[in-house]
């Protein structure tokens, strides 16, 4: 599992690296980056997250933080961290719920 969780992670750069070129084409192209960056880091972190032990993971507070992460990288545009924020919410919901973790839990996590 640390090997998917190590591929994803070097996805991950490959992909930000990507919509950093994207932002220094002439011209730029924020949409293009914005979406890349946004899906991208999504699909990676919920890697890493399942890859690390899901709800024990050291990483799985962090679905919550990459809306705000893309916000910074990403500033003036809302759709990513929208994007990022309902991605992560429903990946923690659906961890929590496969861990057997009490509707209690997972009414805190999506509230």
């Amino acid at each position: 599992m640390l090997t998917i969780a190590l591929a994803a992670r070097a996805a991950w750069i490959v992909v930000l690296l990507g919509g950093v070129a994207l932002l220094s084409r002439q011209p730029p192209r924020p949409r293009a980056a914005a979406s890349l960056m946004a899906g991208g880091s999504c699909a990676a972190l919920v890697v890493v997250v399942s890859a690390t032990g899901g709800t024990q993971s050291g990483y799985f507070g962090f679905l919550l933080a990459l809306p705000f992460c893309m916000l910074v990288l990403l500033p003036g545009q809302l759709a990513p961290a929208v994007t990022c924020g309902g991605v992560g919410i429903a990946a923690g919901a659906l961890m929590l719920s496969g861990a057997g973790a009490p509707a209690v839990e997972i009414a805190r996590w999506t509230g």
